[in-house]
């Protein structure tokens, strides 16, 4: 799963959620999950929450998350 913390956002009049990958998370076969974080929001616009997708495959040159 790719963990993320959501950056809200305006495009026009719609506000919208850019998501931003910080780490991986595991669930292993005996129901034990595990969580790496490779970095943290630091900005004053990061809420504290993060967000769990599960991984999807990647298109080729499309960044967008979730994945």
């Amino acid at each position: 799963f790719n963990v993320c913390a959501g950056k809200k956002y305006m495009k026009g009049n719609e506000e919208k959620t850019q998501w931003i990958k910080v780490g991986d998370m595991t669930v292993w076969d005996d129901g034990g999950i595990s969580q790496q974080l490779n970095c943290l929001p630091t900005g004053s616009w990061w809420d504290g929450k993060l967000s769990v997708f599960e991984e999807k495959e990647q298109q080729s040159g499309n960044d967008n998350l979730p994945m």
